[in-house]
């Protein structure tokens, strides 16, 4: 998967973070990052979004995927380990279907009756 890819190799060599060898949550400074990083280009798109700038809007939403990516390679989880669980995550999102929840639009995915949700321990080994 390039995008993720991307991300890996950005984070490699430019910001030469390590990449823990198992998969786990990040540590409080880590989070703390993520929070603030998130909440900043969300900022950007809603800002962006409000002034009618298409060009900054995809900008913030390309750098918070970025950040995204970048926080799942500091959990330690690898460019392969990602695409299986996206492809499990995206099997269960097809077996949704569209209805409304408590977010005040019908405009959003539910889960029937029977619905399973993505089990990732065996492609993470815990």
């Amino acid at each position: 998967m390039k995008l993720i890819n991307d991300v890996y190799e950005f984070n490699n060599e430019i910001i030469k973070t390590k990449q823990p060898n198992k998969p786990q949550v990040l540590n409080k400074e880590d989070l703390l990052f993520a929070l603030v990083s998130f909440h900043e280009e969300i900022q950007e798109f809603i800002e962006c979004t409000n002034r009618n700038d298409v060009c900054g809007a995809l900008d913030g939403l390309i750098d918070l995927t970025y950040f995204i990516f970048g926080r799942i390679r500091s959990m330690g989880i690898t460019p392969e380990q990602f695409e299986k669980c996206w492809d499990m995550v995206q099997r269960a999102n097809m077996n949704k279907r569209r209805g409304e929840k408590d977010r005040g639009t019908s405009i959003d995915a539910v889960k029937d009756i029977g619905w399973i949700a993505p089990d990732f321990t065996k492609i993470l080994g815990e």
